[in-house]
């Protein structure tokens, strides 16, 4: 609990143990599991982009300006790619609606 309320920036713990809590994070290279997080909050921050061919250069374009406006929202982008095959794209539909992910 108190390194949630240390990674969380909780008023509810002391200068003191947050230094320490700090400290030991970066010694160990901490980085928190996002999955336990958003069951937390509700929010996965990860948004799916479905296209049909990566390598059409349309798709290709539209894929690299989701990422950078999903990046500058604080987002991060997921990318399927489903080759036209709607087999394909109903399993990514499926993973992703089980992941809690956006999908558009």
């Amino acid at each position: 609990m108190t390194v949630s309320r240390v990674i969380n920036h909780s008023d509810k713990i002391s200068e003191k143990t947050r230094k320490k809590v700090e400290a030991v994070i970066k010694e160990l290279n901490y980085i928190p599991n996002s999955s336990a997080r958003s069951l937390v909050s509700k929010k996965s921050k990860i948004l799916s982009l479905m296209i049909t061919d990566i390598s059409n250069p349309f798709f290709t374009s539209v894929a690299r300006g989701a990422e950078v406006k999903a990046l500058q929202m604080g987002y991060q982008l997921l990318l399927c790619n489903s080759d036209e095959n709607i087999e394909k794209e109903s399993k990514y539909i499926d993973m992703l609606i089980s992941t809690g992910s956006t999908v558009f």
